[in-house]
């Protein structure tokens, strides 16, 4: 198969050319791809309102990711990701204060809910990680790998 790339106006110019010596050889099939463009601002900005409004009203549905799961595929889960996890604390944050924002926790709260959480997560998975409240500056936080 011979492939023909366009990347250009200026290469519009011998297409024509090229598909006639490919007809002449033999070779008939000829198809057009266009190349895909990435989503601009705009697109990413719909994309990301689109899923806040649809996880919103899901949420007050009362549908769980659990029920979305289950009913996708059986054996169909959710990689555990930092939002998921972070939508998890979030909601962990929401049931023992009832503070929708981790943002509203005092510094006492966050250390006692870092705490109970780490240690339930590690109760349930058998995987544990430390958090660090220490550091003042974002710098000094390290990530582990």
């Amino acid at each position: 198969m011979t492939r023909i790339s366009v990347a250009t106006r200026d290469d519009l110019d011998n297409v024509m050319e090229k598909i006639r010596a490919i007809v002449e050889v033999g070779e008939c099939m000829v198809s057009v791809t266009k190349k895909a463009t990435p989503l601009n601002e705009t697109m990413h900005k719909s994309l990301h309102c689109y899923l806040n409004n649809l996880s919103s009203k899901l949420t007050t549905k009362g549908i769980s990711v659990k029920h979305i799961c289950d009913r996708v595929s059986p054996g169909f889960n959710i990689p555990v990701s930092p939002g998921f996890m972070k939508d998890f604390f979030r909601a962990t944050c929401m049931a023992v204060y009832g503070k929708e924002s981790t943002t509203d926790l005092t510094e006492d709260e966050l250390k006692r809910l870092a705490t109970k959480f780490s240690a339930r997560v590690k109760e349930m998975t058998g995987v544990g990680s430390a958090i660090q409240l220490a550091p003042h500056t974002v710098s000094a936080l390290r990530c582990e790998k």
